[in-house]
């Protein structure tokens, strides 16, 4: 059985929850090819997948940690909130089609 998860990058928040699924998984599927998609903080949460299993693929090329780089600006509008923000990150179909692409 092959397992993608792929956790929204707004923060470490879902890197936690998938980390969680994953260990679980694991768990009580030890012969799944589980693959998680990580979008923000690889640095830190790729050890930590990797330590039960998990293979993982940096999707966003380069370091995101949204502790020191939020996606929100201080100007808050239908452009840069709707647009901006939950378009891009949660309702956006190129991400929807690049996870497919995994």
């Amino acid at each position: 059985m092959r397992i993608v998860l792929a956790p929204n990058s707004t923060g470490s928040g879902h890197n936690m929850r998938a980390l969680a699924l994953a260990t679980e998984l694991r768990k009580q599927i030890p012969d799944s090819e589980t693959t998680v998609l990580l979008a923000s903080l690889q640095s830190t949460f790729t050890p930590l997948f990797e330590a039960v299993g998990v293979h993982v693929i940096d999707i966003a090329g380069e370091q995101v940690d949204h502790a020191v780089r939020g996606h929100l600006t201080r100007r808050l509008d239908w452009a840069s909130y709707i647009d901006g923000y939950i378009a891009r990150e949660f309702v956006s179909g190129e991400r929807a089609l690049g996870y497919l692409a995994h």
